[in-house]
């Protein structure tokens, strides 16, 4: 079993929950604090596991790097309980497989307080910040594109992107970059259900019912491969690419993965908050 990951905090106070390939797949193609640790394969397992708070589709190597991952999505519409907080997040990502490795990831939040749905967008690096929220509005039913990739050497760049279901920009939002960050041995695509602290203490809200979550075009760069598409099976010499299953302490499933792309897609379901 893969240890539990915690790639992104929540705040309960503010749980207002809730980039590269695709302004990434472009540069693919052209080649160009309050952190908790993060979590690690453990020695010896395959990249097909299960983990606490990640699910999805992940590429790792310990001898070739990762540049640039990507994927698009359409917003979930969340179904949320009468009271209590539920929460989900959509992401990419690279690194935050190893222990010592940094992650770079952005997407999108959602989930529930006190009945009602909420859906925020935002960006992170681990260790060095916490998330960082943007002020655009998310809706059910957009489409999220989302990337993020390693330029120059030793900057990371994040992208996303909000369209109408029409085909028409909502909002994209300016470039992040970060200078002197460290190579990645990992890229993902992952739904998560967020790490929630309260009074310093860290645990798992119930996972938001967002019913069906489907990742498209999901794909990665390393150095040495190109791109290729993060699906098992994938011909990528220099990695391993498998999915990641969520699962509650007991080792039942939260969600289930399916549908799997040739060209990088997948579907997660929603089959429990906890």
């Amino acid at each position: 079993m893969k240890l539990p990951r915690f790639g992104r905090l929540v705040v309960a106070s503010s749980v207002a929950l809730g980039a590269g390939l695709f302004a990434p797949i472009e540069s693919i193609s052209s080649g160009a604090s309050n952190s908790p640790a993060i979590g690690f394969l453990v020695p010896g397992l395959k990249a097909i596991s299960t983990s606490l708070n990640w699910s999805g589709m992940e590429a790792t190597s310990s001898t070739s790097e990762f540049d640039s991952v990507g994927s698009k999505w359409t917003v979930p519409r969340v179904t949320c309980p009468h009271s209590g907080t539920t929460s989900s997040s959509m992401w990419v990502g690279l690194g935050g497989d190893h222990s010592g490795d940094t992650l770079f990831q952005t997407g999108i939040g959602m989930g529930c307080v006190k009945g009602a749905a909420t859906y925020s967008a935002w960006w992170e690096y681990v260790p060095g910040n916490a998330a960082q929220y943007y002020s655009y509005v998310v809706r059910p039913g957009d489409i999220i594109y989302a990337g993020v990739s390693l330029v120059g050497g030793n900057q990371a760049r994040f992208s996303l992107a909000d369209y109408r279901p029409s085909g028409t920009m909502r909002w994209a939002a300016p470039y992040k970059l970060l200078p002197d960050v460290q190579a990645a041995k990992s890229a993902e695509c992952i739904l998560e259900r967020p790490t929630v602290v309260i009074k310093k203490t860290k645990y798992f809200p119930p996972l938001a019912n967002f019913g069906q979550a489907v990742f498209n075009n999901c794909l990665g760069r390393t150095q040495s491969d190109g791109v290729f598409a993060l699906t098992p099976g994938a011909p990528v010499p220099a990695a391993k690419v498998g999915s990641l299953t969520m699962t509650n302490s007991s080792g039942d499933s939260l969600d289930q993965i399916s549908n799997f792309q040739s060209i990088g897609g997948f579907t997660a379901t929603w089959k429990r908050g906890s």
